[in-house]
């Protein structure tokens, strides 16, 4: 109970402060931040859809920057970071992944349920190669957050109008997004086996 409600106060103070709010949750997002990044991020779209596409846009790259921070730290301070991560089984199953693949591991922080922080600290505590992380947290990032912006900038209003009006619809295609997103993230999982 108390965790979501500083969860709740977290994500309004973010949404208060609009795109600064972004910049930091970006940031914070690879390092610390325990909450999804929607619950920020699409509030302040919507309060600018003219500028959402934009705004995603630099949430990308502040999270990308908070990953490279997020990496170095884990990096130098592994053993310290190795005693706070709550679930070692993650950190270790993600450890695995980084063995056969750095990027498509990345790719999968998009569409898995783990915790984003897990990959970044994973990575710094394996000593992934630097460029190929960076590579892999862009492209992840990027597949996370710019469809939403894109929606929302192309669509806004008018998104928002036909999920009034059609909600059975909605609620169906969320339940096949749900079910499909499921079964893309076994099969990237088996893959990175």
């Amino acid at each position: 109970m108390f965790f979501r409600k500083g969860e709740t106060a977290i994500t309004a103070l973010l949404i208060r402060y609009g795109i600064w709010g972004i910049v930091f949750a970006g940031v914070a997002e690879a390092i610390l931040l325990p909450l999804p990044m929607e619950t920020v991020s699409i509030p302040v779209y919507l309060a600018n859809p003219d500028l959402a596409f934009l705004y995603s846009g630099i949430l990308v790259i502040c999270s990308v920057i908070g990953s490279v921070i997020g990496y170095k730290v884990a990096d130098l301070f592994g053993c310290l970071f190795l005693k706070k991560v709550e679930d070692l089984k993650a950190v270790q199953k993600v450890r695995g992944w980084y063995d056969r693949n750095v990027i498509v591991t990345l790719l999968t922080s998009a569409v898995t349920p783990i915790p984003y922080e897990i990959y970044v600290v994973s990575a710094g505590l394996c000593e992934v190669d630097g460029k190929r992380f960076v590579i892999g947290c862009l492209l992840s990032r990027m597949l996370r957050h710019l469809p939403q912006g894109i929606l929302i900038t192309f669509g806004g209003n008018e998104i928002l109008q036909f999920v009034k009006e059609h909600l059975v619809i909605v609620v169906i295609i969320i339940v096949v997004g749900v079910f499909l997103y499921r079964l893309i993230a076994k099969r990237i999982e088996k893959y990175c086996r």
